[in-house]
């Protein structure tokens, strides 16, 4: 049977408004990205990423990120398609056995700038080429044995507390005042 219209009576006895209001409502999203040393292995098939490594978890879910807060692909029609307008926050947690804030929650009016703070962030955070450009290169070394990614850079071994995830997202959504916040976590669940 086709759905049809709830009746005024029964609307008022309901706990929730069902009214849809005309207001755009600002959105909150924490991206809650897994670190954790598994997040290291290649995915499949000889795919490099943008550095000519083999493109591991980490460059799946960085570009993941950059697509969703600053898309580049178009429908049919030929319109971006968006997740966010400018007016919406997003931030990004890191976490394998802890937490850190990669980006508070920030709102996206300039999201080439937002962009540029994500992939600094990951590759601060990780290794996504090998020269002395990136941030993180004198804590890391080539190994030939040991906990090691795809690439054979050495990784650590840390596992996976989602739990920190969660609470320093939690803080995170507290603090804004956005009128939907939402958690999403990003990780290969191992």
């Amino acid at each position: 049977e086709e759905f049809k219209e709830i009746p005024k009576e029964i609307e008022e006895l309901l706990p929730v408004n069902l009214e849809l209001g005309d207001e755009k409502q600002t959105v909150g999203m924490v991206l809650v990205v897994d670190l954790s040393s598994s997040m290291g292995q290649a995915v499949v098939g000889d795919q490099k990423n943008q550095y000519g490594e083999i493109l591991t978890r980490y460059d799946m879910v960085l570009e993941s990120v950059v697509e969703l807060v600053n898309p580049k692909q178009r429908d049919e029609n030929g319109q971006l398609i968006k997740q966010f307008e400018d007016e919406d926050y997003v931030g990004v947690v890191f976490f394998d056995a802890d937490a850190s804030i990669a980006l508070p929650l920030t709102q996206l009016h300039e999201k080439e700038w937002v962009e540029a703070q994500i992939r600094y962030a990951f590759e601060s955070y990780f290794y996504t080429h090998k020269d002395e450009s990136n941030p993180s290169y004198e804590n890391r070394n080539f190994v030939t044995g040991g906990t090691k990614d795809a690439n054979g850079w050495q990784i650590k071994s840390y596992g996976t507390n989602y739990k920190f995830g969660i609470d320093a997202s939690n803080r995170m959504l507290s603090e804004s005042d956005a009128d939907l916040k939402q958690m999403v976590f990003l990780s290969d669940g191992e």
